[in-house]
């Protein structure tokens, strides 16, 4: 039989708990959504726990969307935070820009930090709002301004190979590469060089009259390329750009002793340039003059020619909390003869274009709607067991 006193002593060693547990049942409701972007969820769920991270968009208060792009030093996240339910018409949008240098580790910091601080301003509404409080680490002194010895300029080397053999067949495959980069506000400067060295042996056997194998020549084929690139970008505002595009390109594979690029380029984008990374429609027209150099004749007879280029291309990236798609289409023609139509190998025949290409990208991250109870029981599972991790789950993985 159990004694009053016990009873007692239960009651009220349960009822903080009650209390903690319904504050956090009425805490923001927030759905994590990376398509493309590291995050670590694992970390976020149990780093910040001033909000309840479920795995329905559906039952959601706050969508959380992260999306992200390269730039020179690092890459760009841009965090879009969509008010659901309650917050509905609400939208916010941060930015965390992160280095070359980073690790994972500094990475997920980074962006928990811009977390934390869109999700403010939704929380504070919630009957947790008053629980949170705001800190702020001044600094010992006014900050000098940094100055980057380098210039702004960051340097890449890349270095691939690849081997593989057996009795009769083997490949030699080595590349390398040096890059050089420097994005400002106003300008982006991108030069590149690369190299290419593929082998390959093929053993040959030769047989006699009775079929017996007398034996193995030896076939061996090498190819040879090199190239470099070199783009140079004006910002002309939020939607215009204009800059020069040129090449340098070396091959045996493909007859060119030496081959040479340059024209100007523009482009015009639908939308600025600062929701690139969630939606980006861009028409790019390029004017180039080209000299070729082959390495043997050609078909048409001719060991080098000069010929001027043109180029037209329409650039589609969307990324919503739907999924994401891509559309490019690109057409281009000598402007010597505009009566040769694409080769049979060209995606898209258009009449008097030289080539043209289409390229369709679409990822759909389906929703189901749950019921009602498992809607609860979703929710149940991410309150009581906060501090679980899914084995080897290093990445987002709602809504994925």
């Amino acid at each position: 039989m159990t004694s009053p006193a016990l009873l007692l002593i239960t009651a009220l060693a349960q009822q903080p708990t009650d209390t903690a547990r319904a504050a956090q049942d009425s805490a923001l409701r927030v759905f994590l959504d990376c398509p493309n972007s590291f995050s670590d969820f694992d970390y976020y769920r149990t780093e910040i726990t001033f909000v309840n991270w479920v795995r329905e968009r559906t039952f959601a208060q706050l969508h959380l969307l992260i999306t992200s792009q390269s730039t020179g030093s690092g890459r760009e996240y841009t965090l879009t935070f969509i008010g659901l339910e309650r917050f509905a018409g609400a939208q916010d949008t941060l930015r965390y820009l992160s280095h070359s240098t980073d690790t994972d580790d500094d990475i997920r910091k980074g962006l928990g930090r811009t977390m934390r601080l869109g999700l403010v301003r939704f929380a504070s509404k919630t009957s947790l709002g008053e629980r949170i409080e705001v800190s702020y680490s001044a600094p010992a002194q006014a900050a000098a301004q940094v100055k980057d010895n380098w210039n702004y300029w960051v340097f890449n080397v890349r270095v691939n190979s690849n081997f593989y053999g057996e009795h009769s067949y083997k490949n030699t495959y080595m590349s390398g590469g040096l890059s050089a980069s420097r994005i400002t506000d106003a300008w982006k400067i991108d030069l590149s060089t690369n190299q290419t060295y593929q082998q390959n042996d093929f053993l040959v056997p030769v047989y006699d009259s009775t079929n017996t194998l007398i034996r193995e020549d030896l076939s061996r084929n090498i190819t040879r390329s090199y190239g470099g690139d070199l783009l140079v970008v004006r910002s002309m505002g939020p939607h215009w750009s204009a800059g020069a595009l040129g090449s340098v390109f070396s091959s045996t594979y493909s007859n060119q002793d030496i081959t040479l690029k340059f024209g100007p380029a523009v482009e015009f984008n639908i939308f600025p340039y600062s929701q690139s990374t969630r939606k980006l429609l861009a028409l790019r027209y390029n004017l180039s003059l080209a000299s070729f150099n082959y390495r043997d004749t050609t078909i048409f007879n001719r060991l080098s020619e000069v010929r001027a280029t043109q180029s037209l291309t329409v650039s589609l990236d969307v990324k919503q909390p739907w999924g994401s798609a891509g559309l490019s289409v690109e057409a281009s023609n000598y402007l010597y003869d505009f009566s040769k139509n694409p080769t049979a190998r060209d995606l898209v025949q258009l009449p008097g274009v030289r080539r043209a290409a289409l390229h369709v990208r679409l990822e759909v991250r389906q929703r189901r709607q749950p019921t009602v109870r498992q809607r609860r029981r979703v929710l149940l599972l991410e309150l009581v067991s906060p501090e679980k991790t899914e084995p080897g789950a290093t990445r987002c993985t709602p809504g994925r």
